[in-house]
Parts: C-alpha cells; sequence; structure tokens
C-alpha cells in the first residue's frame, strides 16, 4: 500500500474507466490534425498549452478565443467542447480541468456550423510516500549535483522497456537494482502528461528460490496507478526513472538506461484458466492443480478451480491440460496419477460443467477444442498410431459421440485443433513424424515437422483441409486464431541440424517443452509468418502454448489483441531463471506437472536448479504489415504464484460460477460452494476445488 497525501478528493479514476470519451488520457483522434485544418473554418487559441495540475492544489483554468479566418473575433457566440470530459470541461470559453487525471485531448469550438481545433495538454504533478517511508527525509533537490561512483547507479530491471500494458490491469511492481551505498529513492513516471514521483526506500527482493538480490521492489498502489494509468490510456509512453542518494543526501544518482511504458486505450475483460503444476517450496495450495482469475480487478488472489488437496501427505491426481469453451461454461482436463513418468495410458479425460462441476468421462486423451456456443467439442486421436487420420467429434454438452463421430484431419494425422471466434473454421496440425514411441509415449504430444492446416465448420459438417503453412523441416504446432479470426498465432522450433525421424526415446525438435520454440504469427488466409521478436525475445526461453484473449482493441488507431504465454524468461530480481545456482546453470525439468516420485531418473521438480516457467502477455498490433514484427516487449502477469511453474493461460469471455465457499468454512448454505474435505453429496451440491469424491467428501478429481 502506498499513503497517498492529498488534500482534495479525487474524481473519475474507477477501474471501470471506459473509452466512451474520445482522446480519454490522450487518445487523439489522429485523423484529425489542428495544424493542418487551422485556416479551414475557426482558428482556436491558444492551439497548443499545458495546464499543470498539482495534486492537492487547486484546479487549474485556460481562457479560449475563437476568430473566423477574416478575423472577426466570435468568441462570445462560439461552443467550446472538449473531447475527454474526464479532464475537465467549459463554462463559456474558459475550461477548467476536473482534477481527476492528466491526459492530452483535443478542444473544439464551433460556430454557425464551422470548427476549429485546438490540443490541450492537462501534466499532473504528485509526489507520494511509500509505505516504507514513513518520516523519511524529502529527496534531495533537482539542483543537487550527480554522483561521480558509476557503482551508485541504479538500473531500473522491471518493467521490460517500450512494454504496452493494459489500462485496467491495477497491478505492476517496479523493480530497481539499487546500486551502492543508497539508502533513498525516488521513482519517478514522466512524460508531458504525468509527474508522478514516489518516495520510496529499498524493499528487498528474495528471489523465488530464497536468494538474496541487489533488487529493490516498488509494487504500485491503486492511486498511483490511477494516476500514471488514467492519465496515458492510449496515450504516449511513459519514462520510468530511479534517483537513488546516500545518507548524506549531497548526491543523486540517476539510472540511465531508458524505459518507457504505455497503457491501452480500452479496458481488457476476461477469465483466465492456467496450470499451476507445482510450488518449488511447497508452499500451501500451490501444489498443482487448475487455478482461474478474472483479469484487470485489483485486490484479488487466484482462485483454485481444480485443485484437489493431497491426501496422506499424497497428490491424489495430477491436473493438467485444459481446455475452455469461449463463453467459459464447458471445460475439459486432463488427470493422471502423479507419477511424471508422461505415459498417456493413464491419463483421463474429462468434460465439466464449469458452473455446477459435473464430470463426464471421454473416450479420448488427445487435445480438444470447443465450438465458440460450446455445442460440439472436436478432439485429437490422443492415443492412436501415427496412420491416424481422423479427430472424434462429441456432444459439447453430453459428452456423447455426435452424428458424424469422426472428421476427416486430410491426409496425415491431425492433432491441436482450434476454433474462430464465429465457429467457421478450425486450424490445426498434421505432423511428419509422431513415431515417438519410449516410455509409452504413443501419441499425439511428440512429433516434429509440424505443418499448419485449416478447415471450414459448419454444425457438425467439416470441409476438405488444406494446407495454411507447410514445414520445411520446422516444427509448427500450437495454432490459435486471433479474435477477429484474420491471424493465426502459433509456436515453433526451427530446424536444427537433420531432421532426422523420431525414435524410441528422441524426437528432433520436439514439440514438447522445447526450450527453443518460439511464437509466430501469420495471416489465417495465407501468407507470411512473422517472428514475434519482441515476444520472444533472446536466447532458449521456452516460450510456449501462445493464446489470445477474447477481444479485439482500438491503440492509436490501429488494431491490437492481446496474447498470453509461458516462458522461462526472467522476472526482473524475483524470479532469475538465467542465474546459475551452486555453479550450474538452470534447466528445464520434465516434465514438472506435479511433486514427482524420486524413484524416477527424471529431475526432481524440487530440484533447486529447476527453471521455473511463468505467464507472460504481450500486446500484438494487428494492423501493422510490411513483414514487420507487430508485437510489444511482454509483462509478467501479476497474480501468478512466482514460487511455482505455470503454463497454458486460456482465456474466457468471463467467468462462470461456481459460488464461492462460506465464510465459516462449513457445507454449503445459501449457494455457497462446499470446501475440500467437507461432508458432500453427489448432485446435492458445488465443491469448490474439486468436485465430490466417492467417499463423500469435496476434493478429488475423477
Amino acid at each position: 500500500m502506498v499513503l497517498v497525501v492529498l488534500g482534495m478528493s479525487w474524481q473519475g479514476c474507477s477501474c471501470s474507466h471506459n473509452a466512451g470519451n474520445n482522446g480519454d488520457g490522450g487518445d487523439l483522434d489522429m485523423s484529425i490534425n489542428p495544424d493542418a485544418i487551422a485556416g479551414g473554418d475557426l482558428i482556436i487559441l491558444p492551439k497548443d498549452v499545458t495546464l499543470d495540475l498539482q495534486a492537492g492544489g487547486s484546479a487549474p483554468s485556460q481562457s479560449y478565443t475563437a476568430a473566423t479566418l477574416a478575423g472577426a473575433d466570435v468568441t462570445a457566440m462560439t461552443t467550446f467542447t472538449v473531447d475527454d470530459t474526464t479532464l475537465g470541461s467549459f463554462s463559456g470559453a474558459t475550461f477548467t480541468a476536473s482534477g481527476a487525471h492528466g491526459g492530452t485531448t483535443f478542444v473544439r469550438g464551433t460556430f454557425q456550423g464551422m470548427t476549429g481545433y485546438a490540443t490541450l495538454h492537462v501534466k499532473l504533478h504528485a509526489s507520494v510516500p511509500s509505505d516504507n517511508c514513513p518520516g523519511c527525509p524529502a529527496f534531495p533537490a533537482s539542483g543537487t549535483p550527480a554522483c561521480t561512483v558509476t557503482a551508485a547507479t541504479p538500473t531500473v530491471l522491471y518493467p521490460n522497456d517500450g512494454t504496452l500494458v493494459p489500462p485496467n490491469m491495477n497491478v505492476l511492481e517496479t523493480q530497481f537494482d539499487q546500486g551502492t551505498g543508497n539508502t533513498l529513492f525516488e521513482i519517478d513516471y514522466e512524460n508531458a502528461a504525468t509527474d508522478v514521483r514516489v518516495l520510496t526506500m529499498c524493499t528487498p527482493i528474495k528471489d523465488s528460490k530464497g536468494g538474496a538480490t541487489n533488487g529493490c521492489a516498488y509494487d504500485l498502489s491503486q492511486q498511483v496507478w490511477d494516476f500514471i494509468a488514467q492519465s496515458n490510456r492510449g496515450g504516449d509512453p511513459l519514462d520510468i526513472i530511479v534517483r537513488a542518494t546516500d545518507a548524506s543526501g549531497s548526491c543523486i544518482a540517476t539510472s540511465s538506461s531508458q524505459v518507457r511504458i504505455s497503457f491501452g486505450q480500452d479496458d481488457l475483460n476476461g477469465g483466465i484458466y492456467y496450470w499451476q503444476s507445482v510450488a518449488v517450496t511447497g508452499l500451501q495450495g500451490a501444489t498443482g492443480g487448475i487455478f482461474r482469475y478474472d483479469f484487470g480487478k485489483r485486490g484479488q488472489t487466484p482462485q483454485p478451480f481444480l485443485a484437489p488437496t493431497a491426501s496422506g501427505g499424497t497428490m491424489q491426481r495430477c491436473i493438467g491440460c485444459h481446455f475452455l469453451s469461449r463463453d467459459g461454461q464447458k471445460m475439459t482436463y486432463g488427470n493422471d496419477d502423479p507419477d511424471a513418468d508422461d505415459e498417456y495410458g493413464d491419463l483421463k479425460v474429462n468434460l465439466l460443467d464449469v458452473a455446477t462441476k459435473n464430470a463426464i468421462a471421454l473416450t479420448t486423451a488427445g487435445f480438444q477444442a470447443f465450438a465458440p456456443d460450446h455445442s460440439r467439442l472436436l478432439a485429437s486421436n490422443g492415443v492412436g498410431k501415427g496412420t491416424v487420420t481422423n479427430f472424434f467429434l462429441f456432444d459439447g454438452t453430453t459428452g456423447a459421440a455426435a452424428t458424424p463421430a469422426t472428421v476427416s484431419s486430410g491426409a496425415a494425422r491431425g492433432t491441436q485443433p482450434d476454433y474462430s471466434a464465429d465457429g467457421s473454421r478450425v486450424v490445426f496440425t498434421q505432423a511428419s513424424n509422431f513415431s515417438f514411441t519410449g516410455n509409452n509415449r504413443i501419441d499425439d504430444n511428440h512429433f516434429s515437422g509440424g505443418s499448419l492446416f485449416v478447415m471450414s465448420a459448419s454444425g457438425n459438417t467439416f470441409g476438405t483441409p488444406s494446407a495454411l503453412l507447410t514445414s520445411a523441416g520446422e516444427n509448427n504446432y500450437y495454432p490459435a486464431f486471433s479474435p477477429d479470426g484474420a491471424f493465426v498465432i502459433f509456436n515453433r522450433v526451427p530446424l536444427t541440424g537433420m531432421p532426422g525421424a523420431c525414435t524410441a526415446n528422441s524426437c528432433p525438435n520436439d514439440a514438447f517443452s522445447n526450450p527453443n520454440a518460439r511464437v509466430m504469427l501469420m495471416p489465417s488466409g495465407g501468407g507470411a509468418a512473422v517472428d514475434l521478436a519482441n515476444i520472444n525475445g533472446s536466447g532458449a526461453l521456452a516460450n510456449s502454448w501462445p493464446r489470445f484473449a477474447p477481444t479485439v482493441q482500438t491503440y492509436k488507431g490501429d488494431q491490437i489483441a492481446w496474447v498470453t504465454f509461458s516462458s522461462t524468461r526472467d522476472y526482473g530480481d524475483v524470479v532469475r531463471n538465467s542465474v546459475p545456482v551452486g555453479g550450474m546453470p538452470q534447466h528445464l525439468c520434465y516434465p514438472p506437472e506435479s511433486p514427482e516420485n524420486t524413484s524416477t531418473n527424471k529431475n526432481v521438480t524440487t530440484d533447486p536448479i529447476c527453471l521455473q516457467p511463468q505467464l507472460w502477455m504481450a500486446a500484438i498490433n494487428l494492423s501493422k504489415g510490411g513483414g514487420l514484427d507487430p508485437s510489444y516487449p511482454a509483462f509478467w502477469l501479476p497474480f501468478q504464484d512466482p514460487t511455482a511453474h505455470n503454463h497454458i493461460a486460456q482465456w474466457v469471455v468471463s467467468l462462470v460460477g461456481p459460488p464461492p465457499p462460506p465464510a465459516d468454512g462449513g457445507v454449503s448454505d445459501g449457494g455457497s460452494c462446499i470446501p475440500d474435505g467437507v461432508t458432500c453429496t453427489s448432485g446435492s451440491g458445488v465443491c469448490c476445488n474439486g468436485v465430490c469424491c466417492a467417499n463423500g467428501t469435496c476434493g478429488c478429481i475423477p
């Protein structure tokens, strides 16, 4: 929390602030150029002005004049308005700021059918002491000399430079290396619309494995978030600068590397379901299962949706891969015995009604995809031989076989299907080699040489698959449509060495848990695939399972979409996958699905040199063409447990039941769900984290 000392009531900074006001927070209609049309109808003066809004001070105002091209003063007869009414309003020809936030907008003047424009900036100034700085001295004045000791210079570690974030994300941590000898810090968030300064001491960061760092963390309060996000919705980048000084305050050391973030125009809403596979530190409630989160609401913690408790110290089942209908009403999920043997023979797949948690067993263990209205479910043949050339088709409500019960995948085996949002197409992967059969892995999880195919869909009728992207030896897989259906995002493992053939114990460029996986984008109607370099970063970061949020939005006149993926990149100093442990480089632990049986010959997931996959998110500019990278650098999803392994973020339009647990922890009443370990009867109530077990208590996963 941050204590914000203000002398006035701040209005209009709620999280529900919407895009109904053109130009809100700086999102100007760039098709209008005041300079280009200044000689058109009316001349509005001043043409470009900045008002300084001091937190706790009086609201600034500005008077305008209007004149015709002939020089006639028509100010008194002109109607003045401002595009972003949250910034303030006019009384006659005088604009007065509301004091809600800063931003940039257009002033419009109209007189007898004539119109003129001007640009108005309201720059918010605020000085905020953090909660760890009660009684701290004032930060040295701006005229204080710069420190000459290079080692004293702080460095911004997170967020990444160039990141675009949703304006209603509400949670963001600024991490910085404190340098040496510094005791007091000022974090500045600055641009033409913002001058917000936070005074803080160092809140030390211990990384996710308990290691000491030289890093410090500042978690923005809701008030500070509103200051900077509402002032910069759809606007220009905001500089993050850290200034530091020692106990004497004799000099100031300033971070030198540029770090800028921007805020989208529109709120992003939707629900995220993800697989939290294991907590390295063994935190209670973080040992595996499917969790969910209602995006854009501050103060929440992820809800364990299918996360059964251990029985006798042993995990009952491993809950892993899951697929959601777009409307959030139906889910399929895979569950396995928690032995980490990577076998498909003991993997079970269930169809779940999300609101009631009634589960129905399915007859397949492959990849699934729901039609947008969850009326049908398309599933790959997960355990068949490599010559299988069909998908299974199920009723999305009952789990019964549909008519027809199978759908052709073309000339080769198909897997990893995904429906377009309008339900008219399915994209999927065909692989050249499925013959990785070691340790009972006769499945569609391990393959190489993946190509992408598309087929039409209309109810239970599907067209003949056609190639969208043919592999030249590289592996293309995990395809998914953008919300508007215009693009397909997917993973690619580049061709390394000779392709070769999959054997019982190895598969070149395998699609499963590959550290060299990169995120790619291409038009869904065909064309060149673009490497999303800003998203991918450099090195082997296991950038896996890209999936779009449900809606396309507008930012600076372009169409953007948000995508989530998992990655083993560093999250500042909190998750340091790049840092060797005990002199050994960290590596992917295979597979990090649950607390593993230590008698196996696999890496135990609590091994201190295990990489920790985390969920990341980034914006993609769907309007950017010409083969250029349309992506922005990624940001860490702030609701997840940094000590856990987090994978497979799936989006729905909105979360659907079940109800929250009763406050007293007792048996369900008043529509509340039943906590784990409490008596239940099948069909009598909804269990919170699992379903009603055979022994009559909540918590297990059938």
